[in-house]
């Protein structure tokens, strides 16, 4: 497995098959204050998007395992390992669409709260640079040394290369796969602002 690490870089603020092997999602720090229905459920979902984030990013890591054994030529890793391809790729949409769901039920909540909601923009409502009022306040840089800088929000980039309806993460040719170097910068980063916005969600304020 490639071992180089992605880059996120801040700019305004700080299925089917097992996966064999996972490393666990870090969990967010336990507290023994009370909590109401709607924080726990607040937390409960944060936490889930910890977990769906790893696997993820773990399949993530091995399409670009893949990848790189045909020196990052999409063409011939479809040509001679397709169906492995093709088969990290169906269980990374379906761990997105999960994902999706599960974001979906918090998004309000953590939108309309004053100390999550930069995490939301992060995560599924900021835009790319083209809308600068709007746009995200990170860039990534990924193992390959390629720079996108404020790509949009991580439900939409990784939206973006898994389904091929956004040309800067897709590889060359004509079944619009996602680029192994892009995704698996992306998927790293998706999960760690998972992280912090569970951890943002254990510690912040109620959630009302």
């Amino acid at each position: 497995m490639v071992a180089a690490a992605a880059v996120l870089v801040l700019a305004g603020c700080g299925g089917d098959g097992e996966r064999p092997g996972a490393a666990p999602a870090t969990a967010p720090p336990a507290t023994t204050a009370p909590r109401g229905a709607a924080d726990e459920r607040l937390f409960d979902r944060a936490a889930a998007l910890v977990v769906g984030t790893a696997a993820l990013q773990q399949d993530a890591e091995a399409y670009h395992e893949l990848a790189a054994r045909h020196g990052f030529d999409h063409g011939a890793m479809l040509a001679r390992d397709g169906a492995e391809a093709r088969r990290l790729v169906r269980r990374m949409r379906a761990t997105h669409r999960d994902l999706d769901a599960t974001y979906g039920e918090i998004a309000a909540v953590v939108a309309r709260t004053p100390a999550l909601a930069r995490h939301d923009v992060v995560l599924a409502s900021g835009t790319g640079r083209d809308r600068p009022r709007t746009a995200v306040p990170f860039s990534l840089q990924t193992p390959a040394g390629r720079r996108y800088a404020q790509p949009g929000s991580f439900f939409a980039i990784t939206r973006g290369a898994l389904w091929g309806t956004d040309p800067r993460f897709t590889a060359p040719g004509g079944e619009r796969m996602p680029d192994a170097d892009f995704l698996v910068t992306a998927a790293r980063e998706f999960h760690t602002a998972a992280q912090q916005l569970a951890t943002a969600a254990e510690l912040g304020p109620p959630a009302g």
